[in-house]
């Protein structure tokens, strides 16, 4: 049995990980059985969830993170987890029964196969402890976008907590205010939080593609959806797809060019940009 080295995809929340994950999926590649809403495999969205609490570090507060791959006993400790839980039945929920009973773990997977988890942005020092020659592919996105999409997905968050309850309806408990959430991310409620945490993802994700180099791959998200068949056809020999031309043109009809830079038609988003433009420009976006 042939196996093969994962393909993992990396870069920060709403910046186009799903989309790409989806068209990898479209092209050949196996993500997993058990998936979130956002194409997250289940079974490493948790393990990096795990290893990011342990540090007391979380999706929208990762620096802790930094502390414990500072420390190699820790790094090491965290590896050897994560090596138990690849040999565990737990990877059954990523292999589907089928695959688990014939083969166990994904490590002996004779397909494209990898997982999608911004996470991995800031575990992937761990994971490259088991499969040191995986593939990394970094999915960008301009930083304003980003800051405004988590925005007003925190905000979406926030309205529905604080929403008035049906008259008919009881005043909850203790237990249960405790139990749900604010919203998905305090932080990302401004933008000035949101786009901190993108550049936290971005200059982490591009100095882990500096460093492994052939080994990694940055699409921006405007490029794909702007120039779709070249874009799809470089992800797909990147990742040693089995696919075609005819299959690329097919995935390359689902995108919309239109998506692309939205923060260009708000006037006070343009601004923002322009306040930020150093960060942008040291991040892959210059002023344009």
């Amino acid at each position: 049995m042939t196996c093969r080295p994962p393909i993992i995809i990396i870069g920060m929340h709403r910046s186009g990980t799903t989309m790409v994950t989806r068209l990898l999926m479209q092209l050949g590649l196996f993500a997993g059985t058990e998936l979130e809403d956002n194409s997250e495999a289940v079974f490493f969205l948790k393990l990096n969830d795990w290893l990011m609490h342990q540090c007391g570090a979380a999706w929208d507060h990762p620096e802790p993170m930094k502390y414990l791959l500072a420390e190699t006993g820790a790094e090491n400790l965290a590896a050897n987890c994560f090596r138990v839980a690849m040999a565990s039945k737990l990877t059954k929920n990523y292999l589907g029964l089928w695959k688990y009973l014939r083969i166990r773990t994904p490590g002996n997977l004779d397909i494209p196969w990898g997982w999608k988890d911004p996470r991995n942005t800031f575990t992937l020092p761990v994971w490259l402890h088991l499969f040191p020659d995986a593939r990394v592919v970094h999915v960008l996105r301009h930083g304003v976008d980003v800051a405004k999409s988590l925005q007003t997905r925190s905000m979406r968050g926030l309205e529905l907590c604080t929403a008035p309850s049906p008259a008919a309806q009881p005043v909850p408990d203790l237990e249960s205010c405790l139990r749900d959430r604010i919203t998905d991310s305090v932080r990302c409620l401004s933008l000035e939080g949101g786009f901190s945490l993108w550049e936290e993802y971005s200059e982490q994700a591009r100095s882990l593609v500096d460093s492994l180099g052939k080994c990694a791959m940055e699409v921006r998200y405007e490029t794909v959806l702007e120039q779709p068949t070249e874009s799809l056809r470089a992800l797909a020999t990147f990742c040693d797809l089995p696919t075609t031309d005819e299959a690329i043109l097919e995935c390359s009809k689902l995108l919309v060019p239109g998506r692309t830079f939205a923060y260009k038609s708000n006037e006070s988003l343009v601004s923002f940009a322009k306040r930020h433009a150093d960060s942008l420009r040291a991040n892959g976006y210059p002023q344009n």
